[in-house]
């Protein structure tokens, strides 16, 4: 383990790179590598015995013990031995706890709340449209007298609809637009949403298990990517293993950077990157060869938890901006071509006026995958296929996608966390009275 401990590394008070460089200098390797060395440092540093991602790993794996009834009974029965002795205690082994009974019941009623999907266009062609309609159906209202008249005597319709479906008043005519009124763009966006979610299984196991996050640990996460042949996936995060910059927004909506802590086969890495395998990267292959079993003894994990031939990644996003540069020729007959430019172009040094320069600055999302503790970086590239919202294209949407609705000063509180020191008191209560009892008995001499 000595060549190991050599090879691993986890350094503190490692500042993160200048975010005001330029997109080339964000984009090459070194840049990357700095920004994950300072993730590490502020995730994983144990300073003092203890690391950030570990104690709040520790907190979360707390409340759901407690959520499951299968919190440690050691701590109650401590309180009661006579001078520590704990040999002549025949007390429960097992918690007498309702915590999970409650848990269950909540989480039942937050599955059970039915919900649709609605989409609403709001560009202005949209909502031109939507307008004439309502000014239609009021023609129609107003008119209806005429209409029916016209229809009795000279056999003419003169409304849009048939005139037993007009509404008649203008809350009906309101209740009219909300459920009758459906454009072809609106319906086929509903029914593509919810094809994604069914070929996530997002309602039957990802939406239970974000409930169930929600009660127990108070954050929920899931990760929304689009994969090349298999389309947009909804994937589920585990809590105890997300990390992410400082905010206060209990929707991390500000995070500059996400991320998220995986056990990883080696052979995996080495498939997935067969570079570490050259002869000038042997020294990585090494370093990463001793990753797994560096981590462990470092941070003390529990015998049950190690597995040989594994090691710790990191895969992680990071939000920045980068300005796209275009040029644009304008050709005699009057039409402009716009097309791609040099960052460098200069327009002011072409002879004939016929090309102008134009930029605009938008977000994007680097993706990097980071060995924690060997100190390698396995990727850092502009990530492909980034959602943006449609009515601002220079935004980027994140990836992860979080809440914590009961977030105050950088600490989660959840309902099982607000249950754990009644249920304590219960313990200890039921424990202290099973005692009682014991010594009231006989004792059989």
């Amino acid at each position: 383990m000595n060549q190991s401990s050599e090879k691993f590394k986890i350094l503190g008070n490692v500042g993160f790179p200048n975010p005001i460089e330029s997109f080339e200098v964000k984009k090459t390797q070194t840049w990357g590598l700095d920004l994950a060395r300072a993730i590490q440092s502020e995730w994983y540093y144990n300073l003092g015995g203890g690391c950030r991602f570990y104690t709040q790993r520790e907190q979360f794996l707390e409340r759901r013990a407690y959520a499951n009834g299968l919190q440690s009974m050691g701590k109650y029965k401590d309180s009661l031995g006579t001078n520590g002795d704990l040999s002549y205690l025949n007390l429960s082994k097992k918690p007498i706890t309702i915590i999970p009974k409650l848990r269950d019941i909540v989480v039942n009623g937050m599955a059970n709340r039915g919900y649709s999907v609605k989409a609403n266009a709001t560009d202005k062609v949209s909502q031109k449209e939507r307008e004439d309609y309502r000014k239609q159906i009021e023609d129609d209202r107003l008119g209806m007298d005429i209409a029916i008249k016209a229809k009795e005597q000279l056999g003419v319709e003169l409304t849009s609809m048939p005139i037993d479906k007009i509404p008649q008043t203008k809350e009906e005519q309101q209740l009219h637009l909300q459920l009758e009124y459906k454009p072809s763009y609106e319906l086929s966006t509903e029914l593509a949403i919810e094809a994604v979610m069914n070929d996530n299984d997002y309602n039957n196991i990802v939406d239970r298990m974000i409930k169930k996050d929600l009660v127990e640990i108070g954050v929920a996460c899931v990760k929304t990517r689009t994969v090349p042949n298999r389309g947009i996936m909804i994937e589920y995060v585990y809590p105890e293993y997300k990390i992410q910059s400082y905010t206060d927004d209990p929707y991390y909506r500000d995070c500059v950077y996400h991320g998220e802590h995986k056990r990883v086969a080696i052979s995996d890495i080495l498939i997935e990157n067969p570079w570490i395998n050259t002869p000038e990267n042997e020294d990585l292959k090494e370093r990463l060869m001793f990753s797994g079993g560096a981590w462990d003894e470092h941070f003390g994990i529990p015998t049950n938890e190690r597995i040989k031939g594994y090691t710790n990644v990191l895969y992680f996003t990071y939000k920045t901006t980068r300005e796209r540069f275009n040029k644009i020729k304008e050709k005699a007959t009057g039409e402009k071509v716009v097309s791609p430019a040099d960052p460098f172009f200069d327009e002011s040094k072409i002879a004939k006026k016929d090309f102008k320069r134009v930029s605009k600055v938008e977000e994007i999302l680097f993706e990097g995958i980071y060995v924690l503790g060997a100190d390698i970086l396995l990727k850092w590239d502009v990530a492909e296929n980034m959602a943006r919202p449609k009515s601002n294209k220079q935004k980027v949407c994140d990836q992860y996608i979080m809440v914590a609705p009961n977030k105050e000063k950088g600490y989660i509180d959840s309902l099982v966390a607000r249950m754990m020191s009644i249920d304590d008191l219960f313990q200890i209560t039921e424990l202290k009275a099973q005692q009682m009892i014991q010594r009231m008995m006989p004792d059989g001499y």
